[in-house]
């Protein structure tokens, strides 16, 4: 499965997230990452700017589960 390591966009809704930066398993081509997470209605949509490696916990368990191999696409 080809993927991006996405983040969302803007700031958390509360202001007072403080887990940094997590960046999920976002099929290419799809808007709702691996884990369900995706934007809302309000929101900035997925960065534009793709890390190296996915860091959201529940992407990483999914992942696992389906057992297939994963690749970060740049």
């Amino acid at each position: 499965m080809k993927v991006r390591a996405a983040r969302l966009a803007g700031a958390s809704r509360t202001g007072i997230d403080k887990a940094g930066t997590v960046y999920h398993a976002l099929p290419v081509g799809q808007h709702t990452a691996v884990c369900g997470k995706t934007y809302g209605r309000r929101s900035s949509g997925w960065s534009e700017y793709y890390g190296t490696v996915v860091t959201c916990p529940a992407c990483l368990r999914k992942l696992a589960k389906l057992g297939e191999s994963i690749e970060v696409a740049a």
